[in-house]
């Protein structure tokens, strides 16, 4: 009801602005209740959401700006000088308006949200490029909400569970897994206000001690690296796999405890993890899931629960998706989904 609230007096706002269902309306800031508040508020106003990346360089945020025909930015305070410098270079009438970001979403109000279609375009998402230039992605509120519903044959999420959210919400997979999934099924979500470092982290996985987490291999990889094998791999027999293993088990006690003991969703995608940060997982007993996906497919494709993983696999096709391999000949194939 309170998040109702402050979407509605957002929404109110932008209103008064002359946002109008179809409008794009960008934001710009860190990950906080805000930011979760003014995506809510556009896009159930039938509105168009494009989140930016806050590490896109000033030039890119103003070509997204007016690639994608914004209205209004809606700007952290961190980040509006960066803002402030990229609109200049933007022609004169493409100009949109800037509002504060905590301030729009920092009150109540009420709204008479119109009914959106399954079909009417929600969000542009455009990719840090990966593949290439930044595209700008155009998911509909069918795609995200049935990308979410179907996540919930790999893990289902309840009023008592928390989230530490640590990746950017402008990316489809935070956003959509980290924050759609969990209001949706009522758990609650809790943002850093720095960035994830160990010095931030640490204390925040005691205070928060979440039940899910979303990550990127990465973050696993470096404390696996650098803090739990070295220390295993001092012991003479562990190059023996039965030793291995035990020691393994043992460390993953004490991981779990890291990550504040109450962990039962470890979720990681976005890339590969390598192959010996993931066996040491599986044996640790520790409960991580493998998700692949990209943004066209908002963003989940595939997916497996922990302890059904299998080293190197992404796990099956999530529910209502199909995946099929093309011209696959001696070099592979094209995926199709």
């Amino acid at each position: 009801r309170a998040l109702l609230n402050r979407a509605s007096g957002t929404a109110s706002r932008l209103a008064s602005r002359g946002v109008h269902a179809g409008d794009r309306v960008a934001i710009l800031g860190e990950n906080s209740p805000a930011w979760a508040v003014a995506y809510f508020a556009v896009t159930s106003m039938g509105a168009v959401a494009v989140p930016i990346l806050t590490d896109f360089p000033a030039a890119q945020i103003g070509t997204i700006v007016e690639h994608s025909g914004c209205r209004v930015v809606l700007v952290s305070s961190r980040l509006a000088g960066k803002l402030a410098s990229a609109l200049p270079a933007l022609p004169e009438g493409g100009r949109p308006e800037v509002l504060d970001l905590e301030e729009t979403a920092g009150g109540e109000g009420a709204f008479a949200f119109p009914p959106v279609a399954a079909d009417d375009l929600a969000v542009i998402i455009y990719t840090s490029g990966t593949t290439g230039h930044s595209k700008g992605v155009m998911l509909t509120h069918g795609n995200i909400v049935s990308n979410v519903v179907a996540t919930r044959t790999i893990i289902r999420m309840h009023p008592g569970d928390r989230l530490l959210s640590i990746l950017p919400l402008a990316h489809t997979y935070e956003c959509s897994l980290g924050l759609v999934a969990a209001v949706l099924q009522g758990a609650a979500v809790t943002y850093l206000d720095r960035p994830p470092t160990a010095s931030a982290l640490l204390p925040a996985l005691a205070g928060v001690r979440p039940t899910v987490m979303l990550t990127v291999p990465l973050v696993m990889e470096k404390i696996v690296r650098s803090k739990v094998l070295p220390e295993l791999q001092r012991h003479a027999l562990y190059a023996r796999p039965l030793t291995r293993r035990v020691l393994n088990l043992i460390a993953g006690v004490k991981l779990k405890r890291l990550f504040g003991g109450r962990l039962r969703f470890f979720g990681i995608g976005g890339a590969g993890l390598a192959p010996d940060v993931e066996r040491f997982l599986a044996e640790a007993r520790f409960p991580y899931a493998i998700g692949y996906g990209l943004t066209e497919t908002s963003p989940l494709v595939a997916g497996c629960a922990p302890f059904r993983t299998h080293v190197g696999s992404t796990g099956p096709a999530l529910a209502g998706v199909e995946v099929r391999l093309a011209d696959a000949g001696p070099g592979g194939g094209e995926i199709q989904v």
